[in-house]
């Protein structure tokens, strides 16, 4: 198997890695894994047995492939989103590769050694009787084989490395070895030997979890996890002539395990890791990127958890993929699995949008805090803020810069049982106007649907007993909208779901672990589900970070990526706009000159308040379609809080609060 979480995880999971040193007999080795070199569906084709040729060739056989790009820095922008239901139940430690009849195999972990199943979509499984590698004895060097990866021979044979363990437990308790085994059909393996021997080489007796890759020039690639001192547990790589007898390389990364490689349509090297302690990221699988197979860099959470592990990765053809891994805290063990969509307009190959002014900053009169624009395909732009504890709403004509704005309340106290609206959010969806908001002093909110002329439709609460409701946000649903309130215990969000008749129709609840929140975040809605820009803390004097979670269309987290994360910073309150490429522009709240993380406890904001002293400077940032900043700019030096972003065909309205006043400016993008 493979690793997470600490050393006791990993003596109880036998954690793999590998290094160099042949050992054996030395049958003819033809080793050629199927296209991990290119996205198309094709992983480790496998002949027919009655077209295979006899088993004479000797030299790896050599794929076609796509040029490598000029050496820098590789990336590769994903969306991921979990896939329903269970793949396989009884196995662990997936590896899958296409027949060339299109259908799927899974090797995998069993009880009595390695085992496999069959699929035609690579999502429902059918085991396959027998074993196809055996334990050894018990007490022997393969009391366990787990960790198997496959090859394509160039003879139409497969070969399969995998892990040999004297037992279980870590490093000093057990040794892990890379042995190799052949087959004609994929499914009778005959034992070849020792491929990589931990106890002749720096791993230390650990050479664990071997992920093979045939280079271009035919050569065969062992990445692995190994104890070797160079690398702190980590993954190092060993490369071969003929797929036998292997040379160590060198680390690859130090404090990730159990890696899984595709090679991209453009020559990339996609490398999936699991986060180990040593290395500082939060529990997970995550991505890196390569040119030469040996640098990996531009690392991104693909899955966050403590206990995923073991990922295997397949093309799935038109820049998808699928990744399959399996969960330490199943019982029985199940593998599951996610699908990743290669972005088509990666940042590379798009343009970062063009800004200029159309409209310089304006006070908009009539209204005090918490000023949204929002795009309802008027002429005139609708607006909505608070004022005195009323909810306001009005139109604005923003081709004339001094162009009143014409008010009007549409709910008050009157509609709380007399306390004040606190703060709200505004979108436009279905046809409708949709704003939640706060009530001062209480846990209570409401959801109001307007008609596209402001006339009021339902007035429902939302969910009086999650907490603290201030600084929500509201984001559109294929069915109808979504209402995310703070939930202090989870320190995340409660979902409130609600239909396009503004009828509740279910919750889900966000948050903790490294998907960790607060109030003050936002989301908006992309292919596949939704992306929150997440505020770590609202305490204006404490560090804190902005983060992108991408969330599934059911708000199951898939991954993270820091936004602003910086020492001795606050970054607060993000709101959002996705452009036609990808691109991504990100205005917030940003302090400076701030304590540290854990210097001082970070208080909640009371039931419709705010903590004191909370502005600071209106900072706009430009995402690529990946999350990476490519542009900053500070749009106001100090004093202003709570921006909203909005996009009204070319043009980009940014909204923000200063004190006893809210601010509008008009800006185009291209």
């Amino acid at each position: 198997m493979k690793s997470t979480a600490t050393l006791v995880v990993l003596a109880a999971i036998l954690i793999a890695g590998c290094t160099s040193v042949p050992s054996g007999p030395a049958p003819s080795p033809s080793a050629m894994p199927e296209p991990v070199t290119s996205p198309s569906p094709a992983t480790l084709p496998q002949l027919p047995p009655a077209a295979r040729p006899p088993a004479t060739s000797t030299t790896p056989e050599q794929t076609p492939t796509p040029a490598l790009p000029e050496r820098g820095k590789a990336t590769a922008n994903f969306v991921w989103s979990n896939d329903p239901g269970i793949r396989l139940e009884g196995g662990n430690v997936p590896y899958v590769h296409r027949l060339q009849d299109g259908r799927i195999r899974m090797y995998y972990g069993d009880m009595g050694g390695i085992a496999s199943a069959i699929s035609s979509d690579g999502l429902t499984f059918d085991k396959e009787p027998g074993v196809r590698v055996i334990s050894g004895n018990a007490g022997g060097p393969e009391t366990i084989v787990n960790d198997p990866t496959v090859v394509r021979l160039k003879d139409g044979r497969v070969r399969m490395y995998y892990k040999g363990a004297t037992g279980p437990g870590g490093p000093d308790r057990s040794t892990h070895t890379i042995y190799s085994a052949v087959s004609t059909d994929g499914l009778s393996f005959e034992k070849e030997g020792v491929r990589i021997d931990p106890h002749q080489t720096t791993d230390r007796g650990w050479a664990s979890v071997p992920e093979a890759v045939v280079l271009p020039d035919g050569r065969v690639r062992l990445y692995y996890v190994s104890d070797a001192l160079d690398v702190g547990h980590g993954i190092v790589s060993a490369i071969s002539d003929d797929g036998l007898s292997f040379s160590r390389e060198g680390p690859v990364l130090s404090g990730f395990v159990d890696p899984a490689v595709v090679r991209l349509s453009d020559g990339t090297y996609l490398m999936l890791g699991v986060a180990f302690p040593q290395s500082g990221a939060a529990p997970g699988i995550y991505s890196f990127t390569s040119q030469d197979g040996l640098s990996f860099s531009n690392h991104s959470l693909v899955l966050a958890g403590q206990n995923d592990i073991d990922p295997a990765i397949i093309g799935l053809g038109n820049g998808n993929y699928r990744v399959y891994y399996w969960s330490m805290t199943d019982q029985p063990p199940t593998i599951k699995s996610i699908s990743g969509k290669l972005s088509t307009a990666p940042a590379s190959a798009t343009r970062a949008p063009d800004i200029s002014s159309v409209q310089a900053p304006r006070n908009i009169a009539g209204a005090k805090v918490w000023l949204f624009a929002v795009d309802d395909g008027n002429p005139r732009l609708a607006l909505s803020a608070e004022s005195d504890g009323q909810l306001l709403v009005g139109r604005l004509d923003i081709s004339n810069p001094t162009a009143p704005v014409s008010w009007r309340t549409v709910a008050g106290p009157a509609d709380t049982g007399g306390a004040p609206i606190a703060d709200h959010w505004h979108i436009y969806a279905h046809g409708y106007h949709w704003l939640v908001f706060s009530v001062a002093g209480d846990n209570a909110s409401y959801l109001l649907k307007l008609s596209k002329d402001f006339q009021r439709i339902a007035l429902v609460p939302v969910g009086h007993a999650d907490g603290p409701t201030n600084d929500m946000f509201l984001v559109a649903e294929p069915g109808g909208v979504a209402v995310g309130h703070f939930a202090p215990t989870s320190r995340g969000q409660i979902i409130h779901r609600f239909n396009v008749g503004a009828r509740k129709i279910g919750e889900a609840s966000i948050g903790g672990g490294a998907f960790a929140h607060t109030n003050g975040s936002s989301a908006i809605p992309v292919e596949g589900g939704y992306l929150l820009f997440a505020t770590e803390t609202l305490n204006p004097s404490v560090a804190g970070a902005v983060r992108m979670i991408q969330l599934d269309a059911s708000w199951r987290p898939v991954s993270s990526k820091a936004v602003l994360d910086e020492t001795g910073t606050n970054a607060a309150m993000p709101t959002a706009v996705r452009l036609a490429n990808g691109y991504m522009i990100v205005n917030l709240r940003v302090r400076t000159g701030v304590s540290p993380r854990g210097a001082a406890p970070g208080p909640l904001p009371q039931p419709g308040g705010l903590l004191p002293d909370d502005s600071g400077a209106l900072v706009r940032l430009v995402l690529t379609p990946d999350g990476t900043v490519v542009n900053r700019e500070t749009l106001a030096p100090a004093g202003t809080n709570r921006p909203h972003t909005a996009l009204v065909g070319d043009l980009l309205v940014t909204t923000w609060d200063e004190t006893g006043t809210v601010r509008l400016r008009v800006e185009r993008v291209q």
